[in-house]
């Protein structure tokens, strides 16, 4: 392979792609640099957008859980979670349409984190009851670790 196109890929790029298969287009190897590449212009651009997202994202969960928060927002906390899952979820895609072997990237480490990221907010449409897994709302009365883990479990338990 010509060495500058090796220069400007990363390495995480050429360990999924398989020898047998003919190079990526090159809007796919483009896309490949923006999302796994932080030296560049448009890689830092993404990595900031998606660092802001997370922050967010996970401030709404927070918001979520404020019972006044909640009764006075929770329309708009509501769709921020969807816009917010919907974002993840094209990044995703995106990130698995860009690496050689997707499967090899969902299966990984931060293939998984980033299911497991959008996961829970899909389960609340498809199983009644999931969204205790996204916000646990509950007195805001001091107790232990173990009490809330007890309190999980049960969630879950129930049918």
């Amino acid at each position: 392979m010509p060495e500058h196109i090796i220069g400007k890929c990363s390495r995480l790029f050429w360990m999924t792609v398989r020898r047998d298969q003919p190079l990526h287009p090159a809007w796919r190897v483009r896309l490949h640099e923006v999302i796994f590449e932080a030296d560049t212009a448009a890689g830092r651009a993404f990595d900031v957008l998606l660092l802001w997202c997370i922050v967010l994202s996970v401030l709404a969960v927070l918001l979520e859980s404020v019972a006044a928060v909640h009764e006075r927002y929770a329309w708009f906390l509501r769709a921020a979670e969807w816009t917010f899952t919907i974002l993840f979820t094209v990044e995703y895609v995106l990130r698995l349409v860009c690496v050689g072997r997707p499967l090899r990237y969902a299966s990984s480490f931060f293939g998984v984190v980033d299911l497991l990221a959008i996961v829970p907010t899909y389960l609340s449409v498809l199983l009644p009851g999931a969204q205790t897994l996204l916000v646990r709302r509950r007195s805001a009365q001091p107790r232990s670790v173990k009490a809330d883990r007890t309190m999980f479990i049960q969630d879950i338990r129930k049918p």
